[in-house]
């Protein structure tokens, strides 16, 4: 007599501890404070938030063109002039071998833009950038750099908090860190470029890319974004493998090469100055971003009371790791004046960041298959006499499949309906939970 079938309720008990207990782990992780303890300088969030309130609130809205716009830049300056005079001030002290130059970049220029299957020819005049140069002083030390990108601007309706000037702050902090840690000397140079036009269709960092003198010597890009307020900054572009290995000693990772293959596949109608670079500099980088709570995304609230609580603290310590990594003697930095494509599988998961080849996951994968075939032959029990273990086994994959189809068709259904028959496309977005409301249970009818 064969076994008794077991049912949804005893599978999905069975199962919980899967279900529930690993996305709960993982969503403390994605959510949860940094307390740093250390006895160097270290990251302050106070700091880089009451940066991100100044420019926000203090200024409001920094669009292009604007007297705000204006206010902003004089600031950008005075901030720069500062992590200058600090500079001189350790150097004269201490007797370091540390550099911090300035420049304001002023210039006009055009390039072309594609979006969304348009072509867009901008122009634009009187531009500026702030640029920081941080190194050794030596022109050895000079002739490689990282360069570090944040835009000073933001979009209307948005004081654009996050978006971006919370990683403005990041950089002015990880620039104080760096230089008022003892011995911390650069063997290899860092920019922070504080760009002046993104929202208007990345001016600023082609300006930066096309006409800065020393452009041509960034080997490597970290771009910081933001397009919400909570959770930790997500690594959604990573061009190169030596970039992701640099990636691995962060102390928190949150990416994967998932998000990764979606956000360059085009499906999602957003850009970074991540595409300037690569395009007029030809380097490799990483692109991080803040995505929690997107509803707040180029909107009037996004403002510093909503940014969730240790949101700055870990993207400016995963920042500071790896400039550290990336200024050091063991930095890869100096052979990435040309690279390939990574051949790389990357994940983090409950806080660790895995790496493996392409080759290395299909093996991994293969084995994985075999491992299932072997442990379904060896331990099925056909609920009726006489049945085939391979036919009930490709009736089941019939109704996986099938299930997942519906899945995807009746939601679409749905979406179709709401667009063009009530007219309410964009009624998921009225608040954070109604798409699971709207949606999930067209998912579960599909299956």
């Amino acid at each position: 007599m064969s076994p008794p079938r077991w049912g949804p309720v005893r599978a999905l008990l069975f199962l919980a501890p899967v279900l529930i207990g690993a996305p709960y782990l993982a969503l403390k992780q994605h959510y949860g404070a940094t307390d740093p303890v250390t006895n160097l300088p270290q990251i302050s969030e106070a700091r880089i938030l009451g940066y991100a309130k100044y420019l926000s609130e203090e200024i409001g809205y920094r669009t292009v063109g604007t007297v705000e716009h204006a206010l902003a830049d004089k600031w950008m300056v005075e901030q720069a002039e500062a992590v200058k005079r600090n500079c001189e001030e350790v150097i004269a002290a201490t007797g370091r071998k540390l550099e911090c130059e300035v420049w304001r970049q002023e210039g006009s220029g055009s390039h072309r833009f594609d979006m969304m299957g348009k072509r867009l020819y901008k122009t634009y005049v009187d531009l500026t950038n702030v640029v920081v140069r941080i190194s050794d002083g030596t022109p050895e030390g000079k002739e490689h750099a990282v360069l570090v990108n944040a835009h000073l601007d933001s979009t209307l309706p948005s004081p654009g908090a996050a978006d971006d000037a919370i990683s403005v702050g990041v950089m002015l902090d990880c620039m104080r860190v760096l230089v008022n840690t003892p011995d911390w000397s650069p063997k290899h140079a860092i920019i922070m470029l504080f760009n002046h036009a993104e929202e208007s269709l990345q001016d600023g960092s082609h300006l930066f890319s096309t006409q800065h003198p020393i452009a041509s010597t960034v080997r490597a890009v970290i771009n910081l974004e933001a397009a919400g307020t909570t959770g930790r900054e997500i690594l959604f572009q990573a061009t190169s493998e030596e970039m992701i290995e640099a990636y691995s000693h962060v102390p928190r990772p949150f990416g994967t090469i998932f998000a990764n293959d979606i956000f360059s596949s085009g499906i999602i109608l957003s850009d970074t100055d991540f595409r300037q670079f690569e395009q007029y500099l030809n380097v490799t980088g990483l692109d991080m971003a803040i995505v929690g709570n997107s509803y707040l995304y180029h909107m009037r609230k996004d403002l510093v009371e909503n940014i969730q609580v240790g949101v700055a603290q870990n993207m400016a310590e995963n920042t500071l790791a790896l400039l550290r990594h990336l200024s050091a003697e063991s930095s890869p930095i100096p052979t990435l004046t040309t690279y390939t494509r990574p051949t790389t599988v990357f994940f983090s998961y409950l806080g660790v960041f895995f790496i493996y080849s392409f080759a290395t996951a299909k093996i991994i994968y293969t084995a994985l298959f075999a491992a299932s075939l072997l442990f379904v032959a060896t331990t099925y029990k056909s609920p009726t006499p006489g049945g085939s273990i391979w036919a009930n086994q490709a009736r089941g994959a019939v109704a996986v499949f099938a299930g997942v189809a519906g899945t995807v068709l009746v939601p679409n259904v749905v979406a179709f309906f709401l667009s063009y028959v009530l007219g309410k496309g964009m009624s998921w977005f009225t608040y954070e939970y109604s798409a699971i409301l709207l949606y999930a249970p067209a998912a579960l009818l599909g299956r």
